[in-house]
């Protein structure tokens, strides 16, 4: 196995494995081992970053307020290209 080839999705899983399998009843020898509680306290905090919820469910609501806005900034657009094809001058005083 080359562990420098390994996405960080292979070493999260490869990582889950190992602690699984330390954890079972057979190696209970190594229970406390340094290196698997550290193992174990980095996987907790990439675990915790890496299954958090990604999408707000708030797609619809947004999607109505970015229509909304983008009406309104069309029909500004709209309002201000014809007032520049206005062949009318206008005069500041007399």
């Amino acid at each position: 196995m080359n562990f420098g080839r390994l996405s960080t999705k292979e070493l999260a899983a490869f990582c889950q494995r190992t602690l699984t399998v330390s954890n079972e009843v057979a190696y209970a020898i190594v229970a406390n081992h340094p290196l698997l509680v550290a193992l174990q306290e980095y996987y907790d905090n990439y675990d915790v970053v890496y299954v958090k919820k990604t999408f707000s469910g708030k797609g619809i609501l947004l999607l109505g307020a970015d229509g909304k806005r983008d009406n309104f900034f069309g029909g500004l657009k709209d309002i201000l290209v014809g007032y520049s094809k206005l062949s009318i001058t206008f005069t500041i005083g007399t």
